[in-house]
């Protein structure tokens, strides 16, 4: 029977209060058990029980304010279950269930429990956290963004990479992932003082708003001039794991489960409870009050990690706080797998890369037990088809089995995408294909984990019955090579597992796909290799080649590119002497490029005499041009010889005369 008592107690919480609001207060529920969090707003409580329900009760007669509809907060609605979080507005309620919707009751006189919904609203859904103001009501989700209704519940345009909010009666606080603050709503609690960062927790006030740090300590401010580190009455708190702000009076919780109180002036002596706190909140309307949650000593959670949609590269924090008897052990677990060394309370990565995504949470443990924190499903947006996946785009990709292959990032080579095997049961194989044309060479990165020598994941090209190549039990990312022959051929990827046991992961990854087109061959070159030609005529060269299309082609004339000159065939028409040259072709694919051999051309252009006239020495000067038209130039004097004859028979060439 003792033994019996005493567990009973260990699962026993107490609420207790400190304030005019709630003293002597005979409103709370009976036998309240299991709170594992409180909220406080303007004359109400809020308390979440570990079986993720609520319970709700007002302050004393003569201290509720508000409208009339305030007294609404204590009828819970039948919805409000699974709960993992809570706010109190001045007159309303919000919770968040763990599936990441919102539920709002209580107050709604300016819309502030009016969440949306579609098809009037864009949804909310994926919610991380929420926050309840003077009526208006916020929710965070998970890729950073906030959405607010109510009373002025605009957010600052851009406002993005949001973790957490906290909201005062005319202030909203909004955390970011790297730890800095954003402000916005009236008055001076929005003015931001410079400085402030590497913040985990925010809490919003009437006279002031604090900012729990990092490495546990806390800072306080009411304007933008300063702000001031909060003391524990000697020294600045440094292992504070809570914070709480309400109407001119606040809360600290340090991690053995200490408190220090601030603004409860005489009242300060019915807060008898200072040590084993395991959860604190501040409120009040005109009149301030602060609430707290007495522990058994064993591991409780104030701060849980909040779920994030991140990019590639970006830093990001995860942060959890438990308080208790010290010393107190922290191990973070990814896909419920201990992370080596990950054993402090906040869990950083400086350049996260698909590989770190998926589902965070932390054991906090002392000598009186040991509690998980909620999880933090870390994820990052990525192209879901196969040809993303695969770094083949434009390629068609066919699944022949009943178990798909599918893009993820969890597992990849180039830390972007990859393609893994669909999940299959005994004596069942996951088939994953392609088609290409050769020669070429293929390339590929590939990983698998199974039951080694029984499950494989292996490659075939065509319908072969025997693999090219295989791989089975932990095996890390191996590129493969494959020479592909001429043809058009099948490529084929199938991890198939053996009629029992399994073992690993039970699935074969594949990555980067490259497949390299054999470079062109020219099989007949432009011809003939050297024609004469008479101006006016009209030629043709061409080539003729083999291997993977398609082609590119580029005629040059001379070593310079022809303009336009773009198929495998030239046409050249109506010659002169311009196009006297050599010319060849490149032709390239995705393999490489050739070059063809030379064609010379000649073009002989008559000529047609323009002018005689006798010189000043007794010769003759005698000028010509093409007969076609052409100028002639003196880079063209070496192609031409003048000779003389006395007979028109016998003709005998005259040295520079030309």
């Amino acid at each position: 029977m003792k033994r019996k008592s005493a567990k009973l107690l260990l699962n026993v919480s107490q609420v207790v209060f400190a304030g005019l609001p709630f003293a002597g207060n005979t409103n709370m529920p009976p036998a309240l058990s299991n709170v594992t969090a409180v909220a406080a707003g303007g004359s109400h409580v809020m308390a979440l029980r570990s079986d993720g329900t609520v319970r709700t009760w007002l302050a004393n007669v003569g201290y509720i304010y508000g409208t009339p509809s305030v007294y609404a907060v204590t009828n819970i609605p039948a919805s409000v279950t699974n709960l993992i979080a809570i706010s109190a507005g001045y007159d309303h309620c919000l919770a968040l269930r763990s599936n990441g919707t919102v539920v709002a009751w209580g107050g709604n006189n300016l819309g502030q429990t009016n969440v949306p919904v579609a098809p009037q609203a864009v949804g909310l859904s994926n919610v991380i956290a929420i926050a309840a103001g003077s009526y208006r009501s916020y929710a965070v989700q998970s890729d950073g963004t906030v959405r607010g209704w109510g009373n002025q519940p605009a957010v600052p345009a851009g406002l993005s990479n949001v973790v957490a909010m906290s909201c005062g009666p005319s202030q909203n606080l909004a955390l970011k992932r790297d730890g800095t603050i954003t402000s916005w709503g009236s008055g001076s609690l929005t003015n931001l003082p410079p400085g402030i960062s590497n913040v985990i927790a925010l809490a919003a006030g009437t006279t002031q708003n604090q900012a729990l740090r990092q490495d546990g300590t806390v800072v306080s401010w009411a304007s933008a001039s300063s702000f001031s580190i909060v003391t524990d009455g000697r020294n600045s708190l440094s292992t504070a794991v809570a914070i709480a702000v309400g109407n001119s009076v606040s809360l600290g919780l340090k991690r053995d489960g200490n408190i220090i109180t601030d603004g409860l002036g005489q009242l300060q002596s019915s807060f008898n409870v200072t040590s084993n706190i395991s959860a604190i909140a501040a409120g009040g309307a005109n009149y301030g009050y602060v609430v707290s949650v007495i522990g058994d000593g064993s591991p409780h959670f104030t701060l849980h990690p909040y779920s994030q949609i991140v990019q590639r590269s970006n830093t990001v924090q995860l942060h959890a706080r438990a308080v208790g008897v010290q010393p107190m052990r922290y191990q973070w677990l990814r896909d419920n797998q201990p992370l080596p060394g990950a054993t402090n309370s906040s869990l950083i990565f400086t350049s996260i890369q698909a590989s770190n995504t998926g589902a965070y949470r932390m054991i906090a443990s002392n000598g009186l037990g040991a509690v998980s924190s909620q999880i933090a499903n870390i994820t990052m947006p990525f192209n879901t088809n196969l040809p993303a996946a695969l770094n083949t785009n434009g390629w068609q990709w066919i699944n022949v089995s009943t178990t798909n292959w599918f893009a993820q990032n969890r597992e990849t080579h180039d830390g972007d995408v990859a393609a893994q095997s669909g999940v299959i049961a005994n004596n069942q194989q996951s088939i994953l294909q392609t088609t290409i044309t050769g020669p070429g060479t293929l390339t590929f990165w590939w990983k698998v984990s199974s039951e080694e020598s029984f499950d494989f994941l292996r490659f075939y090209l065509d319908n072969t019955v025997t693999p090219i190549v295989s791989i089975s039990g932990e095996t890390g990312w191996e590129q493969k090579s494959i020479t592909i022959p001429t043809g058009t051929h099948t490529l084929r990827w199938a991890y198939t597992k053996d009629v029992s046991v399994s073992a690993g992961r039970d699935a074969g990854w594949v990555d980067e796909v490259v497949f390299t087109p054999a470079p062109p061959v020219i099989i007949s070159q432009p011809a003939p290799s050297f024609t004469t030609l008479m101006t006016g005529k009209e030629t043709k060269y061409s080539v003729l080649t083999f291997g993977p299309g398609p082609f590119n082609y580029q005629w040059f004339k001379d070593g310079t590119n022809v303009t336009g000159a773009t198929n495998s065939i030239l046409v050249l028409s109506n010659l002169n002497r311009r196009h006297s040259a050599n010319y060849r072709v490149q032709v390239s694919n995705a393999g490489g490029s050739v070059m063809s051999s030379n064609a010379t051309l000649k073009v002989i252009v008559p000529q047609r005499f323009t002018s005689t006239r006798r010189a000043t020495d007794g010769g003759m000067e005698i000028s010509s041009r093409d007969a076609d038209g052409g100028a002639l130039t003196t880079n063209d004097l070496p192609l031409f010889q003048a000779q003389a004859s006395t007979n028109l028979i016998h003709w005998q060439p005259l040295p520079d005369v030309l």
